[in-house]
């Protein structure tokens, strides 16, 4: 494998961190096995930082062979910890002729665990921030699951308010407390305005003096899956920068999301990234407390052949717009009916986290929600649609290299209220993106949606 090794002494801040650059390694096109995944580099967490190896895997080769073949030597055991970043970044859907990476090394010293739920991980926090949202999830976890414990279904079913983004049910009280909870003591460290599911539509400030931040927020998102005891919901939040109204999804920094299990569940999924880093995520088991890292790989297929494909479907309303949407679609893109196969699948995974969880991890591959255009063709006023908090995570799916858009095909860059019924179009890859959207928008325009 032929590379240019430079070496570079210059010192860097980067995110707080005095770090040391010690080599860049350039990869020239056409000399890393996998032309589509030339601009592919994940966190290996076999060989982590805690243990001296080296962060990264590029064409599917680990990050240790990876610097191996490159003659250089590997950390030992107890030295420094190594950062590997991707100086290159390209837009999504791009294959660089050049790909460029550089190897840090950080000062050696103890790196924190991320929180109580991961007590025996060993895994570096990204920033302040995300150790605060593995805070608050860890507290939601553990009043959900104590209020699946010791409560009747119907008492989790009950209708306790009906507010302006959703219904509240009994399994949201406890977490809604929880989450308040958490706020109320990151308050007495920064000042910040709350968003999220249940609350006043203006949000409620914590701390003292403007906000420094918006954080958002949905504690139980697929209370009605999870309120049955069927299905796993999801505690998702966000952190972005405070622009007042002007702030939207763009301007979020830091995302994670933790599984809410059902009562027979024996492991959860956690998920989180800050922007420009990769996507972490690690399966936890609820009996032990014992974590192992998550494989994060979308599908690459390039169609839905054999896979799964939704369009949202819920409840009662628009159904028969929907699934007129819905046959269309799908029917075009595996090029026509064959009535002896089942060629495509659907999940009515009534949580948006959830679907972009089965995204990210490469179950689904095509997931579209559009309930806000159906209520508009109906003429009918509805908050039965996804909320800006439903979506907070959108970060986490789109630096796995999930395409996440419009319905039409536009940038996704809701405002970040609870209040905005939002529509969405999820691909897992960007090829499949290319391929489906022209599909997508013709087949909404055909039935008066756009």
């Amino acid at each position: 494998m032929a590379v240019t090794l430079l070496d570079v002494t210059e010192e860097q801040l980067l995110e707080g961190r005095l770090l040391k650059t010690v080599g860049v390694v350039r990869f020239l096109e056409g000399q890393v096995a996998g032309e589509k995944d030339t601009k592919d580099i994940v966190v290996d967490d076999d060989h982590g930082p805690r243990h001296g190896g080296c962060i990264g895997r590029l064409g599917g080769v680990s990050g240790q062979n990876c610097l191996r073949s490159l003659g250089m030597r590997l950390p030992a055991e107890g030295g420094d910890q190594w950062a590997l970043l991707d100086s290159n970044q390209q837009p999504i859907g791009y294959e660089p002729t050049a790909l460029t990476i550089e190897l840090r090394a950080l000062p050696s010293q103890p790196i924190e665990s991320p929180g109580p739920c991961n007590p025996k991980a060993e895994e570096p926090v990204a920033n302040d921030f995300l150790s605060r949202l593995f805070d608050l999830q860890d507290r939601v976890l553990d009043a959900v699951r104590g209020a699946l414990a010791h409560k009747t279904t119907d008492e989790l079913s009950r209708s306790v308010r009906d507010d302006a983004g959703d219904t509240i049910f009994g399994i949201d009280v406890p977490a809604e407390d929880a989450l308040i909870s958490a706020c109320e003591e990151w308050g007495r460290a920064q000042s910040f305005l709350l968003m999220a599911e249940g609350l006043e539509p203006e949000g409620r400030r914590f701390g003292s003096g403007d906000p420094e931040f918006r954080l958002i927020v949905d504690p139980v998102d697929g209370s009605r899956g999870l309120m049955h005891d069927k299905r796993s919901a999801w505690c998702l939040s966000a952190v972005a920068s405070e622009r007042g109204e002007d702030t939207r999804m763009e301007h979020v920094f830091a995302a994670c999301m933790t599984e809410l299990p059902t009562t027979k569940q024996g492991y959860i999924d956690r998920l989180w990234t800050s922007r420009g880093e990769a996507v972490q995520g690690h399966r936890k088991e609820l009996a032990t407390g014992d974590v192992r890292a998550l494989s994060i790989q979308p599908s690459q297929e390039s169609t839905l052949h054999n896979g799964f494909g939704t369009v949202a479907d819920y409840f009662p309303g628009g159904k028969e717009i929907i699934g007129r949407v819905a046959e269309k679609i799908l029917t075009e893109e595996m090029g026509g009916w064959n009535p002896n196969k089942a060629n495509v699948f659907s999940d009515q995974y009534i949580s948006s986290g959830g679907q972009l969880a089965e995204l990210i991890l490469g179950r689904d591959r095509f997931v579209m929600d559009i309930r806000p255009l159906v209520f508009r063709k109906l003429g009918a006023e509805s908050s039965l649609c996804a909320l800006p908090y439903d979506l907070c995570t959108t970060l986490i799916a789109e630096q796995t290299g999930v395409i996440v858009t419009e319905p039409d095909g536009s940038p996704f860059n809701p405002p970040l209220d609870i209040t905005t019924n939002v529509a969405f179009a999820a691909y897992a890859n960007a090829g499949l993106a290319a391929r489906m959207q022209p599909i997508v928008s013709r087949v909404l325009h055909e039935c008066g949606l756009l």
